[in-house]
């Protein structure tokens, strides 16, 4: 089952200063494999499905909304000899 979190604003903000938002709200431990806006923009090098997500955060600024898919990279990448639990 997918987390879901939403995140307010009542003003606008940059691309960059949701990305330092959203980080703050989640911590450590993720890995944020796509991203999109209403705009139409888009991150997903990987062209990875949103149904993979553990988390999904969705900031909605007075300017724009950003949706931020996140996995789990110990779970997804094969790496939880190296991961903090």
């Amino acid at each position: 089952m997918t987390e879901m979190r939403t995140l307010k604003a009542d003003f606008p903000i940059s691309k960059s200063l949701a990305d330092s938002i959203v980080v703050a709200d989640i911590g450590e431990g993720l890995f944020c494999y796509k991203w999109e806006d209403k705009l139409g923009e888009e991150y997903n090098p990987e062209g990875r499905s949103p149904s993979e997500a553990v988390l999904i955060v969705k900031l909605e600024a007075t300017n724009n909304i950003w949706k931020y898919y996140f996995v789990n990279p110990c779970n997804q990448f094969k790496k939880a000899d190296t991961c903090a639990i």
